[in-house]
């Protein structure tokens, strides 16, 4: 096979892949309801408020925890946070039956959603529970690290909001676009990560593939490896913002029909969750 059959198969795939990440739908039918800013704008609002439902309900388990109202029976020692948040272990800490549930399906979820967001008809329940999972992942993250400063999970919650922001104030107001060539490689790569990291979580849990899963466990158990993979998806997710609010003005100025508004709202929402889950794994590395 020539070169550039080999190039015309890679680009293909490409395309599909970009395609799927993010639909490219056309205009409305006329009369119909479309993307607007504004809705954008509530659906995001919509998403951090059920974030932060998440976090009050796990400080809430917590205080009646403490208070004796929840009978404390896992040790955190036992309880294993990988590959799925930035929680390390407290023998400290003995988590209620509750809690200990609660926890665990919030961190199998969020290992499911890189496939589950791109059901973009299912995002207004998958979405919300996403916000509300995520929202309890990272209060747990400063409750079952009782030594860590309470000053270095805000801080690490301050600088992935400046990510956040920063790469909309670029493209809004200084109408900064990504080259196209870069586009591309931010597109699969960010997919390649987010995808293939939830895969090999799965993939994990199958005897099948003990082998693999003893060699990658033992390899994510240097603080290096974890390191250099939180800075790399968290750059790879800081640009890809760029594409995801370019994809947004594109939707509102050519009137894209109003079902895909979820789609455009939860792919900011989801890197910016994908930011600050990395940028605390990073933060309880350093400290």
């Amino acid at each position: 096979m020539s070169f550039k059959k080999i190039y015309k198969k890679i680009k293909k795939f490409i395309l599909l892949v970009l395609v799927y990440f993010l639909p490219n739908p056309g205009p409305a039918p006329e009369g119909s309801e479309t993307v607007t800013e504004k809705g954008i704008v509530k659906i995001t609002l919509r998403l951090f408020y059920f974030l932060g439902l998440g976090i009050c309900l796990a400080f809430f388990l917590d205080r009646i925890r403490d208070s004796g109202l929840l009978v404390s029976m896992i040790d955190s020692e036992q309880f294993s946070f990988r590959s799925t948040s930035s929680t390390q272990k407290n023998p400290l800490l003995i988590l209620s039956i509750s809690e200990y549930i609660i926890l665990s399906l919030c961190l199998i979820y969020s290992v499911f959603m890189p496939f589950l967001r791109y059901m973009y008809k299912w995002l207004k329940v998958t979405g919300v529970v996403y916000a509300i999972a995520v929202g309890f992942i990272l209060a747990y993250s400063i409750i079952v690290q009782e030594a860590r400063q309470t000053s270095m999970d805000f801080l690490s919650i301050l600088i992935s909001g400046l990510l956040t922001l920063v790469p909309i104030y670029l493209s809004k107001y200084k109408n900064l676009k990504l080259p196209k060539l870069f586009r591309t490689f931010t597109y699969v790569s960010f997919a390649l990560v987010t995808l293939g990291g939830s895969l090999v979580t799965i993939i994990n849990q199958f005897p099948f593939f003990e082998i693999l899963s003893g060699q990658l466990v033992e390899l994510s158990n240097y603080n290096e490896v974890r390191v250099a993979g939180g800075i790399i998806k968290s750059i790879l997710a800081f640009f890809f913002l760029f594409i995801a609010y370019d994809r947004m003005t594109d939707y509102v100025r050519r009137g894209v029909d109003r079902q895909y508004e979820w789609l455009v709202s939860f792919a900011g929402f989801y890197t910016f969750c994908v930011i600050i889950l990395k940028i605390s794994e990073l933060f309880e590395i350093i400290t």
